[in-house]
């Protein structure tokens, strides 16, 4: 049962998610895509462990899901907590 649990916390680390960040750059080019451009108060999706990075760091705020399974959410504030994030 905690295999299946990990093998889930890894794929939901991919899931896009939307922020609004608050800070300009241009794309940010990594192994699993690229993101970005990023312009203050500029929605923009990133997927959830770079969303996860960057609010740590202050520098977006998490766009909440407007509809999906109530899971997903879940499964996302549940990842947040996991990777130090008390605020999710």
């Amino acid at each position: 049962m905690e295999d299946e649990a990990a093998i889930n916390e890894f794929l939901a680390e991919e899931e896009l998610i939307r922020v609004i960040p608050n800070f300009q750059h241009d794309v940010l080019r990594f192994v699993t895509g690229n993101y970005g451009p990023f312009a203050p108060q500029t929605a923009v999706e990133v997927p959830l462990w770079l969303a996860c990075l960057l609010r740590k760091r202050r520098m977006c705020t998490v766009v909440p899901p407007t509809s999906g399974p109530a899971s997903t959410s879940d499964s996302h504030r549940s990842l947040a907590r996991s990777h130090g994030d008390s605020a999710a």
